[in-house]
C-alpha cells in the first residue's frame, strides 16, 4: 500500500518463482551486487592468516529509495490475511534510540495482549525499511489464529492508541531500557560502532550518534507517547477484511490497497459477458477501459489505472489469465472468460510491454 510495486512493495508479489530463473539471471545478479564495496565481513575471534574475501571488482549500484504514498490522516486497509499490523514512519534515531525503543514497546505490548493474555496469536514481529534521510518505515504485526481475527484487531488498536495517548507503564519502559543496557554491556563498543558505521555508509543512511547511557536511563513514558502521537496521522493500519470497523472506530479512514482515480476516463470499453454478469455479483460492476495512455478497471473498490509506461510486470497465470501489475500497486486481470475483447488487449500488451517484463506464474508449491 505504501510503495506499490517498487522497492519494498515488491515483497508481496510472487514473481516468476525459482522455476522462472535462468543461470544468466543468477550470474548477472552476482556480478552486480557481490563486489567489495558492497560487503562487510564481521568475524568473531582472531582472523586466520590465510583469510581472503576475493569478490569480483566493481562498484555497487546506487540504491534507490522509492517515494511512497502518503495519506491525510491515519488510514487502514483490509485484506484476506488473518492478521493486524501498522506501518509507522518514525524520525531519525537519536542518542537514546527513541524510535527503536518506541517500536520495541509497541511490539511487546501487542505480544503480551495477543499471545500471553488472549492466546490469539503465535507470530508477532516487526520489520524496518530505513530511508536515506534517516526516517524509517517500521511495521509491527500480529497474525491471528482462526476465529481470533477480531480479538487480535481490537487488542492491536487498543495497544497502539493507548501507548500514543498515555505512553508505556513505568515497568514496560524500564524493561526495554534494561534490555538495551544489557546489549551495550555485552557488545565490544569499538567493534560494534565500526560495523554500524560501515553498514550505514553502505546503505546511504546517516550515521547514528553513540548511545547516551545517561539520557537512555532518564527516558520517560511521555517521550514514547510523543513519538507515537506524532506518527499516527500518517500511519497505515492493516486488518483482516471483516474487521475494518474496529480500526475505523479508532479514527482510521478506510483506504484501498492501490490508488483509485476519481472517475472512469473516456475510451474503448469492455464488459464481462452476460453469463458472468448474471451469475457473478462482482462482475456486474466491472468494466475495463482502454485509453491511449493506460489500461483501466472499474470494480467494487473503485477505478484502477495502470499507465502503459508504468507496467511493473505481466504475469501469465496457470489458469490462462493475464495479470497486469502496475508500479502503483494495482493489479488488473485480463481474462478472456471475464470480458469480451480480452484478446485485443493482450495483443496490445504484447506490443507495448517489453518481453523482459513478462513472466509465467510459478508451478512450484510454497
Amino acid at each position: 500500500m505504501r510503495y506499490g510495486a517498487k522497492g519494498a512493495g515488491l515483497a508481496w508479489l510472487e514473481g516468476p518463482g525459482y522455476d522462472g530463473l535462468t543461470p544468466e539471471h543468477i550470474t548477472e545478479f552476482a556480478r552486480t551486487w557481490f563486489v567489495p564495496s558492497n560487503a562487510v565481513l564481521q568475524v568473531t575471534g582472531p582472523l586466520p592468516d590465510d583469510l581472503r574475501l576475493e569478490l569480483p571488482s566493481g562498484t555497487a549500484p546506487t540504491r534507490v529509495h522509492p517515494a511512497g504514498r502518503s495519506f491525510d490522516g491515519p488510514t487502514v486497509v483490509g485484506y484476506g490475511i488473518p492478521a493486524a499490523g501498522v506501518l509507522l514512519t518514525l524520525p531519525p534515531d537519536d542518542a537514546v534510540r527513541r524510535s527503536i525503543l518506541t517500536i520495541d514497546v509497541l511490539r511487546k505490548r501487542v505480544e503480551e495482549e495477543c499471545r500471553h493474555v488472549g492466546g490469539h496469536s503465535y507470530d508477532i514481529g516487526s520489520d524496518l525499511l530505513a530511508g536515506p534521510d534517516g526516517r524509517s518505515d517500521w511495521v509491527v504485526y500480529a497474525e491471528a489464529r482462526e476465529g481470533s481475527e477480531e480479538q487480535v484487531a481490537r487488542a492491536f488498536v487498543e495497544a497502539l492508541t493507548d501507548l500514543a495517548e498515555n505512553g508505556p507503564t513505568e515497568a514496560e519502559l524500564a524493561y526495554q531500557i534494561a534490555r538495551c543496557q544489557e546489549r551495550l554491556d555485552a557488545d565490544e563498543p569499538e567493534l560494534s560502532r565500526a560495523f554500524s558505521t560501515t553498514m550505514s555508509r553502505m546503505f546511504g543512511e546517516p550515521e547514528l550518534d553513540p548511545i547516551d547511557r545517561e539520557g537512555l536511563a532518564g527516558l520517560q513514558p511521555a517521550d514514547i507517547a510523543a513519538v507515537l502521537k506524532a506518527a499516527l496521522p500518517a500511519a497505515i493500519g492493516y486488518v483482516y477484511e471483516d474487521n475494518l470497523e474496529v480500526w475505523e472506530q479508532a479514527g482510521f479512514r478506510q483506504g484501498s490497497l492501490c490508488p483509485v482515480i476519481a472517475e472512469l476516463p473516456a475510451g474503448k470499453t469492455f464488459k464481462p459477458p452476460l453469463s458472468a454478469r448474471a451469475f457473478v455479483k462482482e462482475a456486474r460492476s466491472m468494466l475495463w477501459v482502454r485509453t491511449d495512455p493506460a489500461l483501466v478497471l472499474r470494480d467494487d473498490d473503485g477505478v484502477h489505472e495502470i499507465r502503459w509506461d508504468e507496467v511493473a510486470g505481466v504475469m501469465r497465470t496457470n489458469d490462462g489469465t493475464t495479470v497486469v501489475l502496475g508500479l502503483n500497486g494495482c493489479a488488473i486481470p485480463v481474462d478472456p472468460d471475464m470480458f469480451r475483447g480480452a484478446g485485443m488487449l493482450i495483443t496490445e500488451l504484447t506490443e507495448r510491454v517489453p518481453q523482459e517484463l513478462w513472466f509465467d506464474e510459478t508451478t512450484l508449491d510454497g
